[in-house]
């Protein structure tokens, strides 16, 4: 049998690899989206959190040693918004939609409510000031979101 080059032979291949022109049943998502959006979920995801971080930073220097309570006490001064996060896992699947939500934890034991998770209660908690991914599911990069 002769291979396939050429034109046809590309089309076909981005037919293959893009999912444009695969038979599926009306409603069913294939993954696709989720993959799409997945690649540098990771990236995306840890830059937002370095940013919050980089404010907490600054808001600490600018109190003489106080964090805020609270997430939204950063914006705007230091934050135009609360960064939002889609969270993807390591199946490429998106696990998480869109959210802003900040959870206020004692801890660092994530809720897994997806958004942030902040430990703002005071300088008398170990982990005062701490913010992390509120999520329990692995990344794509096979680390849980909550470790970055």
């Amino acid at each position: 049998m002769k291979p396939i080059t050429g034109l046809f032979a590309a089309a076909v291949l981005f037919s293959v690899v893009s999912g444009v022109g695969a038979a599926q049943a009306p409603g069913v998502d294939t993954g696709t989206t989720s993959l799409k959006f997945c690649v540098g979920n990771v990236q995306r995801v840890t830059a937002k959190l370095n940013s919050v971080r980089a404010a907490l930073s600054a808001y600490y220097n600018d109190t003489e040693g106080a964090y805020p309570t609270a997430l939204q006490q950063l914006v705007p001064k230091y934050l135009p918004a609360i960064p939002t996060i889609e969270l993807c896992n390591v199946n490429n699947v998106i696990v998480h939609s869109p959210s802003q939500r900040v959870a206020n934890v004692s801890g660092l034991s994530p809720t897994d409510a997806g958004g942030w998770a902040y430990v703002g209660n005071g300088p008398t908690n170990a982990n005062w000031g701490m913010v992390f991914v509120n999520c329990v599911h692995t990344s794509p990069s096979h680390i849980p979101w909550y470790k970055y």
